[in-house]
């Protein structure tokens, strides 16, 4: 029996037969999606926009049961090792791959969220190219790449290429075509750590990245290196800072924080120095002689004048907590300590890498808990990008391919960047 709804219920009549789900809709949805995917705008099916069969599966998905690939999470440069779990050709959840030696299993907020990525609406889907109005066109790829092959031919070697991606195979392949063609490819990243790499070019005669053992340590300061949450392989360290500070066989390492702003690692720290911003170096000296004096190092002559009591008149801090901290650095073996980041970005940056490099030096933690040739590799800085920027203004550059990099966004006014 058919029961037609009086007037007075005609409105939200009409209403639910506009979001209900008819039989042939229902079928047809279900019917896809019983051998794939069904792209949907919303939570109704009334409004499927795209429906992709799945007409093709592989031999190893089997329908409900999720199939796991190992990848690498590329949120930051660190490199950690996922697993990707998937459902039906759809991922659907990242976790750490325990097998990997960088984060062993533990994924931070950042890699947890890299599905954020891939599933955003506002993500692009295809080729764009600047129409007459300014605005842009979507094109096919075969256009796309009919277009980037004809400039680079017509380009010939005047082809540069900026490249925030870390290190990867793609980034090796950019590289070589790019040289290949003649050109230059400068490694850019907004936060990199130029202060680090130019101070152990001063220090060690080096332009690289040590790997710090924060395990292995017993004693660790930290000159505004926000090493639990934003600076370097923040996994890896956080295992290892875990690991020494935890109270295991009745000790436990000491954390101290030097800075002028609180953050994740500075809350975890025993103890913080609340010190001006520039005027950190004035503490990884007073660390370095005392290191120096205590080890018998040929160092101590060179920095004998700075005192506990010149470094109090310098940063405010009390000369007997100076001289408490200096001498426990100096008798724990062994110790580390580290500089750089974002709260290490001014004028003195290099100037206090430089000092925390000879901190370790003097207290002989290099080959210990400081190791050069397991860490990244530096970019080339914001020197390079501004002699590409002014090769572009006299006209050397015709294509300039921008990868993973934002430098209008991301770069000074007076990087003198126009799109």
């Amino acid at each position: 029996m058919t029961m037609r709804p009086n007037d007075s219920g005609a409105a939200m009549a009409d209403q639910q037969a506009a979001d209900d789900v008819d039989r042939r809709q229902f079928l047809k949805v279900l019917g896809v999606t019983g051998v794939g995917t069904a792209a949907l705008t919303g939570c109704s099916t009334d409004r499927v926009a795209k429906l992709v069969p799945y007409m093709v599966q592989d031999e190893n998905q089997v329908p409900g049961i999720p199939t796991v690939y190992a990848s690498t999470c590329t949120e930051c440069a660190t490199g950690c090792g996922v697993h990707v779990i998937t459902r039906e050709g759809r991922a659907i959840k990242l976790e750490g791959n325990p097998e990997h030696p960088v984060n062993a299993g533990t994924l931070c907020s950042r890699g947890q969220a890299g599905l954020q990525a891939l599933y955003n609406p506002d993500r692009i889907g295809a080729p764009l190219a600047k129409n007459a109005a300014g605005g842009f066109d979507e094109i096919t790829w075969e256009d796309a790449i009919a277009r980037l092959a004809a400039r680079l031919g017509q380009a010939g070697n005047r082809v540069a290429a900026i490249n925030g991606y870390g290190p990867s195979t793609f980034s090796q392949l950019l590289e070589g075509m790019v040289g290949q063609l003649g050109g230059t490819t400068v490694s850019w990243q907004p936060f990199a750590r130029e202060a680090e790499s130019r101070a152990n070019q001063r220090t060690f005669g080096r332009d690289a990245l040590p790997a710090y053992d924060f395990g292995a340590a017993r004693y660790i300061v930290s000159f505004g290196a926000d090493f639990l949450e934003t600076w370097g392989p923040t996994m890896e360290q956080s295992r290892g800072f875990a690991a020494s500070h935890g109270f295991n066989d009745g000790t436990m390492a000491r954390h101290v924080y030097v800075g002028p702003r609180m953050n994740l690692t500075g809350a975890n720290a025993d103890e913080w120095l609340d010190v001006a911003a520039g005027s950190e170096v004035y503490v990884a000296l007073l660390l370095a002689r005392a290191a120096a004096a205590a080890k018998g190092s040929p160092l101590a002559g060179d920095l004998a004048r700075w005192t506990a009591a010149e470094v109090s008149a310098r940063t405010g801090i009390d000369a007997a907590r100076l001289t408490r901290i200096a001498n426990e650095f100096a008798a724990a073996t062994p110790s580390i300590a580290v500089a750089g980041g974002i709260a290490a970005q001014h004028r003195g940056a290099i100037d206090l890498c430089h000092a925390v490099n000879l901190a370790n030096v003097a207290a002989g933690n290099l080959g210990q808990t400081v190791n050069f040739g397991l860490g990244s590799t530096p970019t080339a800085g914001y020197g390079a990008v501004q002699g590409l920027f002014a090769r572009m203004e006299r006209g050397e550059v015709a294509v300039a391919i921008v990868h993973e990099a934002n430098p209008l966004y991301a770069m000074p006014k007076s990087g003198n960047f126009q799109a």
